[in-house]
């Protein structure tokens, strides 16, 4: 009786120690990817510079920096080991704010919510019910429903402002047809039934929506590729936009646009995990969904920009050149003869050229509240 109990003791011990052991190799494992000499390290900094265009002008700024990368850089490797083991479904990478804290990250590129500064217009357009049947993937990049991804700088900085948190509202968006461009503008917006990622689901399979999120993590800052699983609150302060759904080997996840340009994530995207538990969805992007409304009339349809002039050559009959007036009386009799109002048109650009402007900021929008916008 006694030999058995000091036995069973004697394996549970064993086995104790197997585990400490295993979980001690696998934690090595993990500290030595996250390994590398100063020389690799070095190396890889310039090449990150070069690749990102960096340059840093105040004295010791470059070094300071590269004490910011390299530490990222060991919170990467970190990441990325424990991702090979299986532990997470996505990778990080030395992408554009490889050489920033996350404190600065967050000051340059996300807002701060306080608390909400517009009127909720919770429609039922698409509340989800147990018997709706949705496709069980939607991407609507693949339809031409979605503009290129671009750096946008502080747009959809701060998603309490009257805009939807993905897109600056109030923008002319401009859709080019052939070659003219018709103006299109947005009347106003609806809000997703909130806190339902089903309804959320049934929205976006129908067009785009402009969605929240927290994104302050440093996971976050560094993501490069995968299924977005890392750790996030509902304390939203990044505007970005939802434009399809899917699911890979069994997670399921949401493809969400970002705007700080295609050398960040996927391509400028980034694949959120989608059904979780928490009902605000990953970081919140339950919480506040939204999407463009077009009622009313279309401004006037400025029409094609008029060809350039062109100038008349020379006569070739002509033996003396005509005779110019000085252009300093040309100008004073100008400005003594026109009207205050021809001056002002005068300086006015024409329509064509501000459709142009505009036309850089966005393209293509929804014709009516059934068609999905360009996002």
């Amino acid at each position: 009786m006694g030999t058995s109990s000091t036995t069973k003791a004697s394996l549970a011990a064993a086995a104790l120690l197997l585990l400490l052991s295993l979980a001690a190799a696998a934690d090595m494992s993990i500290v030595s990817y996250g390994e590398r000499s100063e020389e690799e390290t070095r190396r890889m900094y310039a090449e990150w510079m070069a690749r990102h265009g960096k340059a840093y002008n105040a004295i010791g700024e470059e070094e300071q920096r590269y004490q910011v990368f390299k530490d990222n850089l060991r919170y990467i490797d970190a990441h990325n080991a424990a991702a090979d083991a299986g532990v997470h479904s996505f990778r990080l990478g030395l992408n554009r704010f490889a050489d920033l804290t996350n404190e600065e990250y967050r000051a340059a590129y996300l807002g701060v919510r306080t608390k909400p500064t517009r009127e909720r217009k919770v429609s039922s357009r698409y509340n989800a019910g147990d018997s709706d049947a949705l496709p069980d993937s939607v991407d609507w990049r693949a339809k031409g429903a979605v503009a290129e991804v671009k750096d946008q700088g502080s747009c959809g900085k701060h998603p309490s402002t009257p805009a939807s948190p993905g897109f600056c509202r109030n923008i002319i968006f401009i859709h080019a047809l052939h070659k003219n461009a018709k103006v299109v503008t947005i009347d106003s917006y609806e809000d997703v039934t909130p806190n339902s990622e089903k309804s959320l689901q049934k929205a976006v399979a129908n067009q785009p929506i402009s969605v929240a999120i927290e994104a302050g993590g440093r996971a976050f800052q560094l993501y490069s590729s995968g299924i977005f699983s890392g750790t996030c609150g509902t304390a939203l302060d990044h505007g970005v936009t939802a434009v399809g759904y899917g699911s890979e080997n069994g997670n399921d996840y949401w493809i969400v646009k970002n705007s700080w340009g295609k050398s960040w994530g996927e391509s400028g995207y980034v694949r959120m995990e989608r059904n979780i538990k928490a009902s605000s969805g990953k970081c919140g992007i339950a919480v506040e969904p939204s999407y463009p409304v077009k009622k009313g009339e279309n401004p006037p349809n400025p029409g094609p920009t008029p060809p350039s002039p062109t100038r008349r050559p020379p006569s070739a009959t002509a033996t003396t050149p005509a005779r110019r007036a000085p252009p300093a009386a040309a100008s004073t009799s100008t400005a003594s003869t026109a009207s205050p109002g021809a001056a002002a048109r005068s300086r006015a650009p024409p329509a064509a050229t501000i459709t142009t402007a505009a036309a850089l900021m966005s393209t293509r929008s929804a014709m009516s509240s059934r068609e999905p916008a360009s996002w």
